[in-house]
């Protein structure tokens, strides 16, 4: 494939190339399996503005004292989700770096790399969780380096749950003196059951790969507050959205295959008012507080069967399906600085 036109097609590339991907190892098939969903998905492209201007709403969370910025995180937490079940978005990063570094960032270049040192686009593929729609999973891709007009998957993937439901993903620590999420965050002190690192692949194919990559490198590059402030604002920003069908495309496997079909974000505003568009986008995050009352909630490793005359025990366990059923206290969320809002019922009977 020649001069692929978005990062992915590059991953399609990689996934056509026999030399490489049809050898018959275990892991490549692995690979294939999950380079076979981005096709599949709805796939929305960011233009070069609006690269730009992640950078602009990455700063946006790093505003106020750290316990306002970790409550807005927590926000954004809550307000990231999908558009699609699965969702694929890609972005300009060196659009990305060049706006960091005219807030004044310094942008390490990788030690020991010659030529470019960055890929030239970077992209998640968000994964709905087939049983929890409110648990994601999301996975980086990045244009290769060493291979170019290809894309490549990262072994570690991030995973999150937008309410209070149990991770259902196996979390893992990549360090061993991690003791809390700030590192996934990039923020100092954030807290959270609801969010951590997971293995892309098996553990056998994706302990390698992490080894392999060295000490710093086994993380995502853009860590999950990013994500979740663009997941969280993406409706609200003022943007164009552009259907492209690719009419160009290339032979594969003795036939002719057209280019992915995609979507093009276009931030609609001139660069001197995407301050005034953050703060916009900032207020919107910060939601008032309000009391969540106890409910009960069903276990999804354990689900009740709809059909059975349950009889619960007193760990809420059926005696005759398994299912189960777990308690969630009465708790806040939101942001209390802003106000508080309350709720009250209204129960009544039909007769």
């Amino acid at each position: 494939m020649k001069n692929p036109p978005t990062l992915a097609d590059q991953c399609v590339a990689l996934m056509l190339d026999k030399r490489r991907m049809a050898n018959g190892d275990p892991g490549n098939a692995e690979m294939l399996a999950l380079f076979r969903l981005i096709p599949l998905a709805r796939k929305f492209v960011l233009d070069r503005a609006m690269s730009r201007y992640l950078a602009d709403l990455s700063r946006m969370t790093l505003r106020g004292g750290l316990r306002k910025r970790i409550r807005q995180v927590e926000n954004m937490r809550q307000m990231a989700r999908l558009p699609h079940a699965l969702t694929w978005i890609e972005f300009d990063y060196p659009a990305f770096l060049e706006r960091n570094v005219e807030y004044g960032i310094e942008i390490i270049r990788p030690p020991g790399v010659e030529g470019e040192p960055f890929p030239a686009r970077l992209g998640w593929l968000f994964q709905q969780h087939e049983k929890i729609e409110t648990a994601i999973r999301s996975t980086e891709f990045f244009s290769s380096l060493v291979l170019p007009g290809t894309g490549m998957s990262h072994p570690t993937s991030i995973v999150w749950c937008v309410d209070d439901t149990p991770l259902p993903w196996r979390k893992i620590r990549l360090w061993q003196n991690e003791k809390d999420e700030s590192t996934l965050c990039m923020l100092k002190g954030y807290q959270s059951t609801q969010v951590g690192w997971t293995f892309t692949f098996s553990e056998g194919f994706s302990a390698p790969m992490m080894k392999l990559m060295g000490r710093w490198a086994i993380k995502p590059t853009m860590p999950c507050r990013d994500v979740w402030t663009l997941l969280a604002t993406l409706n609200d920003l003022p943007v164009i959205i552009e259907r492209v069908q690719p009419s160009k495309g290339y032979i594969s496997r003795g036939s002719y295959k057209k280019f992915l079909a995609h979507s093009v974000i276009h931030l609609t505003v001139p660069e001197t008012r995407w301050y005034k568009i953050a703060q916009k986008a900032a207020a919107l995050i910060r939601r008032r507080a309000h009391q969540v009352r106890g409910h009960w909630r069903v276990d999804y490793r354990a689900r009740p069967i709809s059909t059975c005359d349950h009889i619960w025990n007193a760990e809420m366990v059926c005696t005759k399906c398994g299912g189960h059923k777990l308690w969630i206290a009465e708790h806040q969320r939101g942001d209390a600085s802003l106000g508080f809002v309350t709720h009250d019922y209204d129960v009544t009977a039909k007769i």
